[in-house]
């Protein structure tokens, strides 16, 4: 259980923690490198459609 002391900004950071790792397992869970290559060709494809200048 969380400490009740702590401020809710410690707290916040806490949740946001464990959020990320849970995001991450499920990554490596499901098709990790489908969803790499993915992410990673969306941004330096060819046909790249995110983060252009």
């Amino acid at each position: 259980m969380l400490n009740a002391d702590r401020s809710g900004t410690e707290l916040i950071k806490v949740m946001t923690g464990i959020r990320r790792c849970g995001k991450s397992v499920m990554l490596e869970l499901i098709h990790p490198q489908e969803l790499q290559d993915k992410h990673y060709f969306r941004k330096h494809g060819a046909n790249a459609y995110y983060g252009q200048n």
